[in-house]
């Protein structure tokens, strides 16, 4: 059995899962720690009083309340930037519902605008990449050559075919405008998350480099209140 040893810091924060929707974000939740072994560590959710065991690279040190507050704000900002992103998504309409209000296939322009922008609609059938807990969706913009009942033909070549599913119109150039802005304020807002994140350490890495020592635990300040 593996050495059970004093917890560097009281309380961790631990994502419950990945993030396996396009905009919607996974809970991230504080966690008291009990004790720490060569790779794992011991803690207990707050409103729980069942221990549970967690890879020490699943969870990020939370020395103070300071911290917490600080990571707190940062997740809340990309929430929202995630959900600024679907809002201009949806103002602009899925391709088959403009395309059904247009009158269908027969009495709509051929092809129904100048672009489409290629962007999960969250529905079912998402692809989350694999190899991250957190992620800004992909969304790319292509010239519709023209439309069919299922499908459509891009960039001009009937070759360059794809399901209307997950597209949505554009019809301008402001439209695609506002889709990037609010995509990349959305990687700044990714970016600003990760970087706290890599403020505080992984509990694995502040464990190898010594960032928290116990002098340094007996002068933070104490948590105030209930933790998430």
């Amino acid at each position: 059995m593996s050495q059970r040893k004093q917890p560097i810091v009281e309380r961790v924060a631990i994502p419950v899962g990945a993030q396996v929707h396009p905009y919607r974000l996974p809970d991230v939740v504080r966690w008291t720690v009990q004790y720490h072994t060569a790779v794992q560590l011991r803690a207990v959710r707050t409103g729980s009083t069942a221990a549970q065991n967690h890879p020490q690279k699943a969870c990020w040190c939370i020395p103070n309340q300071a911290a917490w507050d600080d990571l707190t704000g940062r997740y809340q900002a990309l929430a929202r930037a995630l959900r600024a992103v679907r809002d201009e998504l949806k103002r602009l309409g899925s391709f088959r519902d403009r395309l059904e209000l247009a009158g269908g296939l027969k009495t709509a322009p051929n092809p129904l605008c100048r672009w489409v922008i290629a962007a999960p609609a969250g529905t079912g059938g998402y692809a989350a990449p694999f190899d991250t807990t957190w992620h800004i969706p992909r969304i790319q913009r292509h010239t519709l050559s023209r439309q069919t009942p299922m499908m459509l033909c891009l960039d001009g070549s009937a070759h360059a075919t794809t399901s209307q599913r997950d597209h949505v119109v554009c019809f301008f150039e402001e439209d695609w405008q506002r889709v990037t802005q609010a995509r990349d304020a959305a990687d700044a807002a990714l970016a600003h998350w990760l970087a706290g994140l890599k403020d505080v350490g992984r509990y694995d890495e502040a464990v190898a480099d010594g960032r928290y020592t116990r002098q340094d635990m007996a002068c933070l300040p104490l948590f105030q209140g209930g933790a998430r």
